[in-house]
């Protein structure tokens, strides 16, 4: 106690104690640190295997035999701290009934003084799970998050409230009270008190779960060892009574009794002790009675003088175990001080103590506290009786008048006795009246309790229907939130809910890959939450949803990441179509966006292939026109330049008509250049105005597709600006193989002279260079040099033939 009172200093930065007392008194919020400070929460689940695999062999004969729908076992765990252990003994009972079912209902009770411990009980949110193996974590727990809960089979059987075990009255009817490493802490007299608790607590034949470290030599009338070496006691019938907080006041009260046993206080030194000792021989015997007369303190062992046990059941009450001839003599004494409130003496009443008669003085003396009573009994010895004998002997004189005055005492003591009786008469009559009218009233008050009976049973008739509908209704609600849950992750739609004041009230799953979320993050402002999205209007756009009760759509897009998504928001309506907030949903839209773009690309391929046509269309009929002398020469030079087009545009379109299908398979590299250029092989005297020159070169399907692309954009160009467009000019196709590569030259010469490359890139040139260094890993570069343009195309063999 001293250390955690020191650290809680060190954490104010205080050094003098009254500075902290000072503190306490100022800043009560301290009081209740220091008091969590004090608290020790050591617990982890099934703490001490062993022990727990004995409970449950002890605990399952109460769960065998025929049992009632209504039988119920209840357990209590006292200083249950977070949870653990009622967990684990709920664990434990499920695995009984499982072995050998039963109709018997469970319920267990976990109570401490830390309402923050309790709290975090009830939530049975668990990081640590030190103790489970994985069979039991896999059966009775479900992961939430990074952390573990129990099932609802086992959450439902435990109940935890705050509750002090020394103060607060306990639960009645246990079957299994478990309290490890609770009484370590106590002294022996709240020990003491808190095993009398749990012995009214239980039912008969109840059993008591200490710690290793506890034991029940002090009170082994109120418990039998079941299994003494996993500290497993089983309740006696013994009698006892629940204890209440008059311990402390007896206990004030005996510390200011004459101290004259052999008992010494703390403060006492080594002379005091034997002081003690040495006039402990010389004090009276005596005894602490309480306004019952129940004996409540014992000097010592020399009282047992004058005590005579009676026959029956065991009693302390004084009069029950007093030896027979001093019972008169101490009742008459004891009545004097009270009646006085004073001490009262009688002196040399004759007593017979191991075999011989000797004088003994009674002496009564009321005390200050709670009505408690000391009798005291001084041992006057055999000597002062034999004086007593003699003295009546020598004087007949004054032994009768000695005769004479106790013959008036006793006249007296009678006289007094017969006030007294008809004093009590006189109560007791009155009394009876007072009973007659109280019974009377009591008939009336048991006749309104019969009305009010009737009236609770039919209230708990009512209720117990109303609490079948609600579990009902309970489980058709679970079921609904399973389907909800399956529902809205099988979608994988990003969906939040928010209230009126854009506070989260609830998320998908899919809502963490926009959002930095977590389960603790519901009942934030969806403003706080950090998003990766490059939209900023969220607050705007939810508060027009709000005010405008309309729909806002936007398409936005992840931040550094390029993933769009299709954000509606739309207002949230309750069942009674009251607005109460904000449904946002992100649709991922990447999918449609590349669609899209693909759509685009071959829309404008498209467009670009039919102006190409169109061109080199226009250039054959300029080309055969002339070249050709009559009208029926110029028509089947047109005609047998648009069918090797035709045949040109085959190999581009692999997947097209009939012929398209054989080359997707493969073909080599001069058949493919010399279909391209058939359309423009015109001849020029003996010159042909396009030549190919290179080794057969085997080309794989997805070559055939990309170098045809490259050729006919070439050829097209040609046609429309280059060689092809002028009547002189002339284009040479070569190509070489060397190094486990292609090198393939397209060089333009007498057309228009050339002023340099273009300004911007035309979309046949992007198509040619991304089909080349794209698909078949090479590079194509163009020199566009006064007399004619030259293309250089590379591609490693491997890719050729693929």
């Amino acid at each position: 106690m001293v250390r955690r009172v020191q650290r809680r200093m060190q954490v104010l930065q205080i050094d003098e104690v009254p500075a902290y007392i000072a503190r306490l008194h100022d800043d009560p919020a301290q009081i209740d640190l220091l008091f969590r400070e004090l608290l020790i929460g050591v617990t982890q689940f099934f703490r001490d295997p062993e022990a727990f695999k004995a409970l449950q062999t002890a605990l399952m004969p109460r769960f065998a035999g025929d049992q009632r729908d209504d039988d119920t076992v209840r357990i209590w765990v006292p200083g249950c701290a977070t949870g653990e252990e009622v967990y684990s003994l709920a664990i434990l009972v499920r695995e009984i009934i499982a072995q050998q079912p039963s109709a018997v209902r469970v319920q267990i009770f976990g109570t401490d003084i830390d309402n923050a411990a309790i709290a975090f009980a009830r939530q049975a949110r668990y990081r640590k799970v030190t103790g489970l193996t994985l069979e039991r974590l896999a059966k009775w727990f479900s992961p939430d998050g990074d952390a573990y809960c129990p099932v609802k089979v086992i959450r439902e059987m435990c109940v935890f409230s705050t509750h002090s075990v020394t103060k607060d009255p306990p639960f009645s009817k246990l079957d299994l009270i478990s309290c490890r490493n609770l009484l370590i802490y106590m002294n022996a007299a709240l020990q003491d008190r808190v095993l009398k608790t749990f012995h009214y607590a239980l039912k008969p034949d109840g059993m008591l779960f200490l710690g290793p470290s506890e034991s029940m030599t002090r009170q082994s009338r109120l418990f039998a060892d079941s299994d003494k070496k996993h500290r497993i006691f089983r309740r006696e019938d013994a009698a006892t009574t629940l204890p209440d907080v008059a311990l402390r006041v007896s206990s004030a009260a005996a510390r200011e009794l004459p101290s004259v046993g052999p008992a010494a206080s703390p403060g006492e030194d080594r002379i005091d002790k034997t002081a003690r000792r040495a006039l402990e021989k010389y004090s009276p015997a005596y005894v602490v009675i309480d306004k019952h007369h129940d004996i409540l303190r014992f000097s010592g062992g020399e009282a047992g003088h004058y005590l005579e046990p009676s026959s029956g059941a065991a009693s302390l009450n004084l009069f029950g175990i007093l030896r027979k001839a001093l019972r008169p003599v101490v009742r008459s004494t004891l009545q004097q001080a009270l009646a006085k409130k004073a001490a009262a003496v009688h002196e040399a009443v004759p007593v017979r103590i191991d075999g011989q008669i000797r004088a003994v003085t009674v002496i009564v003396e009321p005390l200050s506290e709670g009505g408690l009573c000391v009798v005291a009994f001084r041992d006057d010895g055999i000597r002062a009786l034999s004086r007593s004998r003699k003295a009546t002997i020598a004087s007949e004189t004054a032994a009768t008048a000695a005769m004479e005055h106790e013959l008036l005492t006793v006249r007296m003591q009678l006289q007094a006795t017969v006030d007294e009786l008809e004093t009590i008469n006189e109560e007791r009559r009155a009394a009876a009246e007072e009973y007659q009218s109280a019974n009377e009233e009591l008939q009336s008050s048991n006749e309104e309790l019969e009305t009010s009976k009737e009236e609770m049973q039919s209230i708990n008739e009512e209720l117990q229907t109303v609490n079948a509908e609600v579990v009902s209704k309970n489980e058709a609600l679970t079921h609904l939130n399973s389907d909800l849950k399956n529902l809205l992750d099988s979608t994988e739609i990003a969906t939040s809910f928010l209230d009126s004041n854009l506070r989260i009230k609830s998320f998908t799953p899919k809502m963490t890959d926009i959002f930095h979320l977590r389960d603790t993050d519901r009942g934030r402002p969806i403003t706080d939450i950090t998003s990766m999205l490059g939209y900023d209007e969220i607050e705007d756009d939810a508060r027009q949803v709000l005010r405008e009760l309309s729909v806002v759509e936007r398409e936005v897009q992840i931040k550094h990441h390029g993933m769009s998504f299709l954000m509606r928001m739309r207002p949230y309506r309750t069942m009674d179509n009251v607005v109460d907030g904000v449904v946002i949903t992100f649709i991922d839209i990447n999918e449609r966006k590349k669609a899209e773009e693909t759509q685009d690309l071959l829309v404008r391929e498209l467009n670009h292939r039919i102006k190409n046509l169109f061109a080199v269309t226009n250039g054959v009929v300029s080309l055969s026109a002339r070249s050709a002398g009559t009208p029926q020469d110029m028509a089947r030079a047109i005609r047998g330049r648009l069918e090797a087009l035709a045949r040109a545009h085959e190999l581009i379109i692999p997947a097209l008509g009939g012929g398209g299908e054989a080359i997707k398979g493969g073909t080599t590299l001069d058949a493919l250049a010399s279909a391209i250029a058939s359309p423009y092989r015109e001849q020029d005297g003996d010159r042909e105005r396009v030549t190919v020159d290179g080794p057969s070169v085997p080309l794989g399907g997805q070559a055939v597709t990309s170098l045809a692309l490259v050729l006919h954009e070439l050829a097209t160009n040609a046609t429309k600006y280059g060689a092809l467009s002028s009547s002189d000019g002339h284009i040479a196709i070569s190509w070489s193989v060397g190094k486990g590569a292609l090198s393939l030259i397209w060089e333009e010469r007498g057309g228009p002279a050339v002023a340099g490359p273009p300004i911007g890139q035309g979309f046949g040139s992007l198509l040619a260079r991304r089909s080349i260094e794209g698909q078949l890993g090479g590079v194509l570069t163009y020199d566009w040099k006064a007399e004619g343009l030259i293309v250089r195309l590379s591609a490693p063999m491997e890719r050729l033939l693929q």
